[in-house]
């Protein structure tokens, strides 16, 4: 019947890719469990009474037992939050320094840009000068021709470079877009064991429990009036990967919180 008290969370049965599929209950856990709860129940620990007042009072009522298994998921969920924060910490870097490079490569495509719209302006009286003894006894309408020349190769070069570098932009947006999304899967997953863990503490919890009314003499009455067993979520397993990070940014990432795939598709766009 304790059992039964379990919340169930079928949120677990959509995990990410690669998570744990179901709760591992160890063997050595569950006698623990039993075996605590048994000793509990023969000690009439607590008292139907003990459990009818609290309940009346706050609507919740716990054993020291108890407690150490919900303290125990409670810092396991913490664990696995620092877990992922160490994996995804060089990510974030790898992001930051993506960003880096594509705010550099924009630049860079914005002055091909301005080079390129150069060589459509009309050639300047400073541009048609000779400047050699062939162009000085060739006349103005063989200078004009080669400064046409040249600026058509500039432009070629222009043009060429223009679209190396609007192709390097490109690969950096997708190695960004790549690697944000390898974290926000690294999150999914966290998220998953975390819900895992709720449960496999339910579980637990729920095992002690039925094994303390099943030894003590008022069992049957205080099966009655047991309240749900409840693990709480950690509030980060409703944040975002941003909202998660941006807690404790300095101690994850000398980049100063940058890095964030919330800023990735911010940069401008090279034309």
């Amino acid at each position: 019947m304790i059992a039964g008290l379990i919340r169930r969370d079928t949120s677990a049965n959509t995990a990410a890719p690669d998570a744990p599929a179901q709760i591992h209950y160890q063997q050595n856990d569950k006698k623990a469990d039993l075996r605590r709860g048994r000793l509990d129940g023969r000690r009439r620990t607590p008292s139907y009474t003990q459990v009818s007042d609290r309940i009346t009072t706050d609507g919740r009522f716990t054993t020291a037992y108890s407690e150490e298994l919900q303290e125990l998921g409670q810092t396991r969920m913490h664990d696995e939050l620092h877990a992922y924060k160490r994996l995804i910490a060089p990510k974030r870097r790898r992001v930051a320094g993506l960003r880096e490079r594509l705010v550099t490569t924009i630049e860079e495509i914005e002055r091909t840009q301005d080079a390129l719209r150069q060589t459509a302006v009309e050639l300047t009286p400073e541009e048609l000068v000779p400047r050699n003894p062939l162009e000085s006894q060739r006349g103005p309408d063989f200078i004009r021709s080669r400064r046409r020349s040249m600026r058509t190769r500039q432009a070629q070069q222009a043009r060429a470079r223009h679209e190396a570098l609007t192709g390097e932009a490109d690969d950096i947006r997708r190695q960004i877009a790549e690697t944000c999304e390898e974290m926000a899967q690294d999150l999914e997953r966290a998220k998953a064991r975390v819900r895992l863990q709720t449960a496999h503490t339910e579980l637990r919890v729920a095992t002690y429990w039925r094994a303390l009314t099943e030894t003590h003499p008022e069992g049957r009455q205080l099966t009655v009036v047991l309240p749900r067993i409840r693990q709480m979520l950690p509030a980060w397993h409703e944040a975002s990967g941003a909202e998660v990070i941006d807690n404790e940014a300095p101690a994850l990432d000398s980049t100063g919180g940058e890095g964030t795939c919330a800023d990735a598709d911010r940069q401008p766009v090279g034309n």
